[in-house]
């Protein structure tokens, strides 16, 4: 089974349960902890709609590159701090992105 078939199975997962969540979670102040889960769902969201969406592995993972970037950029390694090289930044979340396909790939399925 290939990465993108585990990670669109994973992905259509989260996409069902936070689209069943999403009315409650609209209702959240955006402040704080309760900002924070619903920045994660939007970007749920946003992953699962690349995921199920058309097209090759390769365009999906280009796809993925802004979203990961921006669940990096607000982690607790980056928030905060400003980005000096973004090239150099995005350069890094792509290595991120590739690791974690091998990692996925190697696994019996």
């Amino acid at each position: 089974m290939s990465f993108f078939s585990v990670l669109s199975k994973i992905g259509k997962a989260v996409f069902v349960g936070v689209k069943a969540a999403s009315p409650l979670i609209s209702f959240l102040p955006a402040g704080g902890t309760f900002g924070k889960i619903a920045a994660l769902v939007g970007t749920a969201e946003r992953v699962g709609d690349v995921l199920t969406g058309a097209g090759s592995g390769a365009m999906k993972a280009k796809a993925l590159l802004p979203l990961s970037a921006d669940v990096i950029a607000t982690s607790e390694i980056v928030a905060g701090r400003e980005i000096a090289d973004q090239a150099l930044f995005l350069r890094g979340v792509l290595k991120i992105q590739d690791g974690t396909h091998d990692v996925l790939k190697s696994l019996k399925a």
